[in-house]
């Protein structure tokens, strides 16, 4: 199953727009009548010895949607040239089970997974899964609409639980589990709305991309521009301008090298200032 979600429409209207589709036989999958704006794609392969997770451009996908890539779709554009590879699941299995329902948080004070904010409403279709020492997925499943989980092939040991639903803050706690006390475990807790760091575009200016990605040190910009100056800002995840640029556009298409050396591993936004078209990519550092 593929899922579209859209974050942030072409319009610059507020909609609250998915769309899921099947792939056929041979793992094609296209979408049609979709919103123009820009999007996050959530993959969940049928075959439970894959793990699921976002798409992420030239990569396997992310198991947040924070670090996915954010696809453009135009009026004309669909989505049947998105490549969308999946790891194979090596976590060993067990028969500790870890159960709990998750809510919304809506209120002002606290923080996302504080156990003592339960009143909300139930949050369904939030990506729950358990990670052992080694970063392997041993587990997973997406909350029901009451906002209930229940993992059943947890082994004995230590794990990282995580809860991440887009648009919301993610979670993560340690949870230990045996065979003697710790066979089943409840863990009910909430989560909070994370509005985009980086304002969403208004205007959704066509053929912005970077590349090589992931990226090392240093990248290519490649937009189409209309003559005169333009500004390229890059941002951190909490919305923190870490570089920003002046640069004399030319009609067509515009080429800029980014020096990403003195930034950390993680994602970052580019954003494009050309005239009255704005764009906003998403790219990955890696170390």
């Amino acid at each position: 199953r593929v899922i579209a979600h859209l974050v942030a429409a072409k319009d610059g209207n507020k909609y609250t727009f998915n769309l899921a589709t099947e792939t056929d036989s041979l793992g094609n999958y296209s979408f049609s009548n979709l919103i123009p704006g820009s999007y996050i794609i959530l993959s969940i392969p049928f075959n439970r010895d894959y793990v699921p997770g976002y798409y992420v451009f030239n990569d396997f996908v992310t198991l947040k949607w924070r670090n996915a890539t954010k696809v453009d779709i135009g009026d004309e554009l669909l989505l049947d040239t998105i490549v969308i590879k999946h790891k194979t699941r090596h976590g060993l299995l067990g028969i500790a089970h870890v159960n709990g329902t998750i809510t919304e948080d809506k209120g002002v004070i606290g923080k996302s997974g504080d156990h003592s904010l339960k009143t909300g409403t139930p949050l369904a279709g939030a990506f729950v899964y358990v990670v052992d020492a080694n970063g392997e997925i041993v587990d997973y499943i997406f909350t029901d609409d009451l906002g209930n989980y229940e993992l059943t092939d947890v082994g004995a040991g230590i794990y990282t639980l995580v809860a991440d639903k887009i648009g919301y803050i993610g979670f993560e706690q340690t949870i230990t589990t045996d065979y003697d006390k710790n066979i089943n475990l409840n863990e009910s807790f909430s989560l909070m709305q994370q509005p985009t760091a980086v304002k969403e575009d208004i205007v959704i200016a066509a053929n912005t991309e970077v590349y090589p990605s992931p990226i090392e040190n240093s990248a290519t910009l490649i937009f189409d521009g209309i003559e005169g100056n333009s500004n390229i800002i890059v941002y951190n995840l909490q919305g923190e301008q870490v570089a920003g640029y002046n640069f004399q556009a030319v009609n067509g298409e515009n080429q800029f090298n980014l020096n990403f050396s003195d930034l950390s591993s993680g994602a970052y936004f580019v954003r494009v200032i050309n005239g009255k078209n704005v764009s906003t990519v998403t790219v990955r550092v890696i170390r």
